[in-house]
């Protein structure tokens, strides 16, 4: 089922953005909203920054920001708040490696500094017993107490629990890179569901608290998010899981950071609102598809890259808003809300009106900020135009405190300042990064390594260099308006650099982030290196390295190999490397590791099964290992020609004795040729219209009247814009898919006996691709 669209005026939803404040960078999952003491009240807001500090406040009715409470800033190093959540009315913060928690008025309660080595990524309490994750480990605790771990065969993107009784029955669900969603029961696993991505979001979707239902043994309802920008529901009951539904966009879209719940459009239905990482949110509701999938019924956009989403009756007492927190500090609420028609007329009379008053840092500020006082003292918010006062208040001392940090900054590297060094005009100054960064690099579905970077201030340029060769791939569905200049290869060969570029954000904008896509040749390993920086002043830049495994183009997928099914790695009709020798289990697991996308670090057990598909052909690739023997399966033959030849060099550097046995497959270059036929047909057939379409412009200049044509030229003359855009967006991708080919073709005398690839035949080869390609003709030529 795929995601369809509906248009928002058939809702006739208004969400409204207003900027309530702004905190320090935040992680993941550092902001909730805390249920309201009374019915009909509004509610309050509690998140979490990298300085360590848990902040709470409420908004006014004209979202003026109303301060409860700020913790204390820790003085110890790695005390960020890198995790929060709620039981009940309780604010429970990760903080470095401690879990610390605080009542609604902000005094401290409750401290577990616990030994754990990894960051409390995610958390949940249900109390007595807190459940928390890192990137691999989830470990249970009884008040102060370790009550056991579980060992998470891939990284952890999100977590979610229940009780299910009094007695301490947990159940938490983790949202799992290996596109796996896993029950945990206290700290063993009972049950788990594989899905369609690596699953990055994770949420309930019950009407209520789930930490207060009557029934805790009931089924409960899930949705999750995942990399590829799809959507899912699951069903947990304490007897297995199962799936309710599955939304797969119809185009492709970015990756999904946070999902929630709630009943924004007050039909009885909660509805689905996720955040993705190039700042979009969505809403997505049930009741108006017959089908049980979501539709989406709003889309906004916040700019930067959401770390955190809830839901709550937050600026009004009868509807719920959303409440997001991004990367760089912002906290925003979109509220279903019309205009507010005193805004509107309150603005012009405070300019006409106050207009002396405004300009100056005195002015009126006192009487106003009184009269907002007398307001709150009364429970009641104060008038609008006394809170935009205040607000412009606010905004022109706060410039002038910049301006003075400025100046004193200009006097300090001039070395005018009391302490500061005279600094020579001639020699540079060191800076430090005083710029946070967020990266990600994966592989998408459509074969293209995607690099998401993301700042917490207004981004410059991104400088890219590599030491493999890459296509840049421009993302035709992107509204971003970066620039890109790419440096020919020629000029490369001095740096010894297969590709150098510069991304340039467009200076008119305030961009904090930018995704790159990069096609990667497989079969060679290296390293890309990004030179960041920022629009700020001093400049600095921050270095990213990022190892790129030979087979970049294989993406993992999940294979379930139990319940009495068949090993594809035993197939007989795959063409299959069988390798034994004196190496470990973590030899083999780290020969995986640096061989592929999207394996895990660390692998448990005596025997370990992946399974991978390449996003170009979509041929699968099984492998199997334990101590001291490697199986590897598939109709690709360049891939397990390149996969042995690394173990092999690996293996040789460590002085491991390595022996290999290879079973080529009957059909396998025949079934691995027609995976490839439809992107060979394609791109040979683009290339001969491009190579006749100024000829035939030409005629029909000349002639006017093109009827006499064949019908395929005809049909080149009316397709000749989007044969034109095809080629230009991809102009090498001919070549691409003949090197493909070629690579196949010498791979075959791998598993074959015949005669070397040599540059007479490979020639013959790009004859037949590029003048009159047919596959019979292909296969022919691959078999003889």
């Amino acid at each position: 089922m795929s995601i369809e669209k509906e248009t928002v005026s058939q809702l006739q939803l208004r969400f409204k953005r207003n900027d309530i404040t702004t905190v320090a960078t935040t992680h993941r999952n550092t902001l909730r909203v805390l249920p309201s003491s009374k019915a009909k009240s509004r509610q309050k807001v509690a998140v979490g920054d990298v300085s360590g500090v848990v902040t709470c406040f409420g908004v006014g009715k004209h979202h003026e920001l109303k301060p409860e409470f700020a913790t204390t800033k820790p003085n110890e190093r790695d005390s960020e708040v890198t995790s929060l959540t709620l039981f009940r009315d309780q604010i429970f913060a990760g903080v470095g490696r401690r879990i610390s928690a605080f009542t609604k008025k902000g005094k401290p309660f409750y401290i577990n500094e616990t030994s754990l080595s990894e960051k409390l990524l995610h958390l949940e309490v249900n109390t007595p017993y807190q459940t928390v994750a890192g990137d691999f480990v989830l470990t249970v605790f009884r008040e102060t107490a370790d009550a056991g771990f579980y060992m998470s065969p891939d990284k952890i993107n999100g977590m979610i629990s229940v009780a299910r009784d009094n007695e301490g029955r947990v159940e938490a669900f983790i949202a799992g890179q290996d596109r796996t969603v896993r029950c945990i029961r206290q700290t063993t696993m009972a049950h788990q569901m594989g899905c369609e991505a690596p699953v990055t979001a994770i949420a309930w979707n019950c009407k209520g608290d789930v930490k207060a239902l009557e029934n805790p043994m009931a089924a409960l309802d899930l949705v999750y998010g995942t990399l590829s920008g799809s959507i899912g529901g699951l069903r947990a009951a304490p007897d297995g899981v199962t799936r309710r539904f599955s939304a797969i966009p119809q185009s492709r879209l970015a990756g999904i950071t946070t999902i929630r719940t709630a009943d924004l459009t007050q039909d009885g239905v909660n509805d689905v609102v996720v955040t993705r990482e190039d700042g979009a949110i969505e809403l997505h509701s049930f009741e108006m598809n017959p089908d049980g999938t979501p539709v989406t019924t709003w889309t906004g956009a916040v700019g930067e890259v959401v770390t955190s989403l809830d839901c709550g009756t937050v600026t009004t007492a009868d509807r719920h808003d959303l409440v997001v927190s991004t990367f760089s500090g912002k906290v925003l609420t979109f509220s279903v809300t019309e205009e507010d028609q005193n805004t509107k007329a309150a603005i012009p009379s405070m300019l006409q009106g106050n207009a002396g008053d405004l300009p100056t840092l005195e002015g009126t500020a006192a009487a106003a900020k009184q009269a907002m006082q007398a307001g709150r003292n009364n429970g009641e918010d104060a008038p609008i135009a006394e809170v935009l006062k205040v607000k412009i208040q606010s905004t022109l001392e706060e410039i002038a405190q910049l301006k003075k940090d400025v100046v004193k900054k200009k006097n300090e590297y001039a070395g005018q300042e009391p302490n500061a060094k005279k600094v020579s005009s001639d020699k540079l100054r060191a800076v430090a990064a005083t710029f946070s960064m967020r990266d990600r690099i994966y592989l998408d579905d459509s074969g293209t390594i995607v690099l998401s970077l993301e700042l917490d201030t207004v981004l410059d340029t991104v400088n890219v260099t590599a030491n493999v060769a890459f296509e840049v791939v421009e993302d035709a569905q992107s509204s971003d308006e970066t620039r890109v200049s790419q440096t020919p290869l020629e000029w490369c060969k001095s740096s010894k650099s297969k590709l150098i570029a510069t991304y340039r954000a467009p200076q008119e904008t305030s961009q904090k982030n930018m995704t790159l896509r990069l096609r990667p040749t497989e079969g060679f390993s290296g390293q890309i290196t990004v030179y960041v920086t920022p629009r700020t002043t001093p400049k600095s830049v921050l270095k990213r390295t990022f190892d790129i495994p030979a087979l970049s183009l294989h993406q993992r997928f999940s294979e379930d190999l139990g319940n009495g099914q068949p090993d594809p790695s035993v197939d007989p009709a795959l063409s299959t490397v069988v390798m034994t020798g004196s190496f470990s289990m973590k030899d083999a697991h780290a020969w995986m590791f640096r061989s592929f996308f999207d394996v895990p670090v660390n692998v448990g057990g005596e025997e370990a099964r992946l399974a991978f598909r390449n996003t170009f052909s979509g041929v699968p690739l099984y492998v199997r290992y334990r101590r001291g023997e490697l199986v590897m399966a598939s109709h690709n033959l360049s891939a397990l020609a390149t996969l042995r030849d690394y173990i092999t060099r690996e293996a040789a550097a460590r002085k491991v004795n390595l022996q290999f046995e290879t079973r080529p497959g009957p059909q396998s270059l025949e079934r691995m040729l027609e995976s490839l036929d439809v992107f060979v047909a394609h791109e040979a057939k683009l290339a001969r219209s491009v190579k006749i379409l100024d000829a035939l412009k030409e005629i029909e200049a000349q002639e006017g009247d093109v009827s006499f044509m064949a019908p395929e030229y005809r049909e080149v003359l009316g397709s000749a814009d989007a044969i034109q855009k095809a080629h230009a967006s991809q102009p090498q991708r001919l070549q691409y898919v003949i090197g493909v080919l070629e690579r196949l073709y010498a791979d075959r005398s791998t598993f074959r006996d015949c005669a070397p690839a040599t540059p007479a035949r490979l020639q013959e080869l790009n004859q037949i691709v590029t003048q009159n390609y047919s596959l019979p003709t292909l296969v022919r030529f691959f078999t003889n």
